[in-house]
Parts: structure tokens; sequence; C-alpha cells
């Protein structure tokens, strides 16, 4: 299995017979977007239904989260004026952590976790 979990879109392919074979997402797209956008309640969308949440759900959709891994805030400045989210020093100020309105209460979450979702 390979996976490339890329800033924009993200892909899973195996080998069949030594040849690789992209997989088809539950749309039938070889690729998803790596959008991941946190709902009220608690239900998180990934990909085309992420996107769509882009517009209505902008302080809870996270855009390349992919951005932002294993990076300080200093080396995050750019992105962070970009980002439609908020985004906030980790605890430990090493890293940067994405602070959603669906998830008060819950913590900040790091870019590696929003990754997560998408795989």
């Amino acid at each position: 299995v390979g996976i490339d979990l890329g800033t924009t879109n993200s892909a899973i392919a195996i080998l069949r017979d030594g040849v690789p074979i992209v997989l088809p997402n539950r749309h039938g797209e070889p690729l998803t977007p790596s959008t991941v956008a946190f709902l009220a309640g608690g239900s998180v969308v990934v990909g085309q239904e992420a996107n769509a949440q882009a517009r209505s759900n902008v302080p809870n959709t996270v855009v390349a989260a992919k951005r932002f891994m294993g990076r300080s805030p200093d080396q995050c400045l750019i992105e962070t004026r970009r980002a439609q989210v908020e985004v906030v020093p980790t605890a430990d100020g090493t890293g940067v952590a994405f602070r959603l309105p669906a998830l008060r209460g819950v913590g900040d979450l790091t870019p590696e976790e929003v990754a997560a979702h998408v795989l």
C-alpha cells in the first residue's frame, strides 16, 4: 500500500502483479481533497464534503494542514496569515495547532491530528 498525503489532494495505491493501481475513494475519484471539516456535535467530514464546508463552515474547515506539519510558529507566519482557521502555538511553543469553534472544550488539534482524518 502506498499513501500520498498531499497538501491539496491525497491518494492511496496498491501494487497488483507489479503494477501500481490507485484506489478510488467512495465517490469513485482517484484523488481525495486533503480538506477536513469539523461539525457541531463532533462529526468530521473529509474530502469533497469538507470542501463544501469550506464555504459555509469556514472557521472549522482546515485546508492544507500539511503546510504546518513539523514547523514552528515562526516558520508558519505566511501560512497562518492565509489560514481561514485560528492557528495557535502548541503548549510547548515548538509547533502550531488549530483552534476550532466546533471543538471548543475539546482542545486544539495539531496538523498531524487533522491530517490523520484524511487517511
